[in-house]
């Protein structure tokens, strides 16, 4: 299994609202067949396309995290 794999599933744990965060990660990177824009997605959720971005932000600077910090555990 990947690294980047490992990753996800760890912070994928740590997410208060794992379903909605699947259902957002899914639409924008195209994990049902087609890649939809943050208003499609909001509309489909029920929030806006701004708080989209923000959930979709978020996830990835945990993701973005944990990837820097293994890599400096490893270099040390």
């Amino acid at each position: 299994e990947s690294t980047l794999a490992l990753h996800f599933e760890k912070s994928w744990k740590k997410e208060p609202n794992a379903n909605r965060t699947l259902k957002i990660l899914l639409g924008r990177w195209g994990g049902g067949g087609r890649i939809m824009t943050l208003q499609q997605v909001g509309d489909l959720l029920g929030v806006t396309r701004e708080r989209v971005r923000q959930i979709e932000s978020r996830f990835i600077k945990k993701l973005k995290y944990q990837c820097e910090r293994e890599l400096r555990q490893r270099l040390l």
